[in-house]
């Protein structure tokens, strides 16, 4: 099910992959030659192997890892209960990611126990057939559900998130997700009762590319006279936190950035992040202003299928309330 995109980038992968592999076997072919340097030569072998190694690591290994990220957030000045909330983000399924990673991805969280499972959008690479790789998420559970938001490549094929075409192509990825018996929240929410003192408020926004985002109305339809604390957010976009603190809101769940999909050391991600917030609030957990964002970076992969110091991961949020 390779895109146009995803094939000119795998063109791309493959084509350096064979070429530098032939010039390494040339430079070791003429190790003899008086026309080479001797420590030049070294030290070509040395980076084409390094850039041979890296980019093939980062291609089909790393993609294929699966890891869990743990996370303690605290969200009562006197906490009396904890949350177990597993959040898995960006799966984009298609050319990259098809349902044998959906079943080791799924494996992997119902193996951490949670009470509550939070998808953070972008379940599609670029092509809405890919849902059927989707059909392990069925096997999700939780005592306090499965919930889900869309993301922008839920509803984006090449075309505007507000025209006819995204807004049908979205309403088939919330079906889809509703058939294996998750719960799609646009902006609506849910009243989750941990114990007869607690009750936690979970709300769910339209993804916010579509100018369709209303925490207001999400917030309307937990049906209560007091805005219930903690309250939590979950939104594809991190940037959504700037309408958070107003409404109140203590805890912003997100995906999108990838956590820059390609990261270095010291460095943080290499390409530009598409949000306004910016390369710092790249993935982990941030305060922002009176609210608290977490930013998961996801599973999948958007562009080439590379994937470098930013495995795949299942984020593990301990919540203290």
């Amino acid at each position: 099910m390779l895109s146009v995109q995803s094939f000119f980038y795998d063109f791309i992968i493959f084509g350096f992959l064979i070429v530098d592999g032939l010039a390494v076997v040339y430079l070791l072919g003429h190790g003899h030659s008086k026309r080479i340097n001797k420590n030049r030569r070294r030290a070509a072998i040395f980076l084409c192997t390094l850039a041979w190694i890296t980019i093939f690591y980062g291609s089909f290994l790393e993609p294929a890892r699966i890891v869990v990220t743990e996370e303690s957030i605290k969200l009562s000045k006197r906490p009396s209960e904890t949350l177990r909330v597993a959040v898995l983000g960006d799966l984009h399924v298609g050319p990259y990611k098809q349902t044998n990673f959906i079943k080791r991805l799924v494996k992997k969280t119902q193996q951490l126990k949670p009470d509550l499972i939070l998808l953070a959008g972008d379940y599609i690479y670029d092509n809405a057939e890919a849902v059927r790789f989707l059909q392990p998420l069925k096997d999700l559970s939780a005592p306090y559900g499965v919930f889900a938001v869309l993301g922008n490549h839920d509803y984006n094929r090449g075309v505007s998130l507000l025209q006819q075409e995204a807004t049908e192509r979205g309403k088939a990825v919330r079906a889809s997700l509703e058939a294996l018996g998750i719960r799609v929240l646009v902006n609506d929410g849910e009243l989750l009762q941990v114990d007869e003192r607690t009750t936690v408020g979970l709300i769910g926004t339209d993804e916010l590319w579509t100018h369709r985002a209303s925490i207001s109305d999400a917030v309307k339809t937990l049906n209560v006279n007091e805005i219930p604390h903690p309250l939590i957010l979950l939104s594809h976009n991190p940037d959504i936190v700037y309408f958070a603190d107003g409404a109140l809101i203590d805890l912003v769940i997100a995906a999108h950035t990838h956590g820059g999909q390609i990261r270095l050391p010291l460095i943080g991600p290499v390409p530009q992040l598409p949000t306004n917030l910016g390369r710092f609030f790249d993935q982990g957990l941030f305060q922002f202003e009176n609210t608290q964002l977490y930013i998961t970076s996801g599973t999948g992969e958007e562009g080439p299928r590379a994937r470098l110091f930013n495995p795949p991961e299942v984020v593990l949020l301990t919540l203290e309330i």
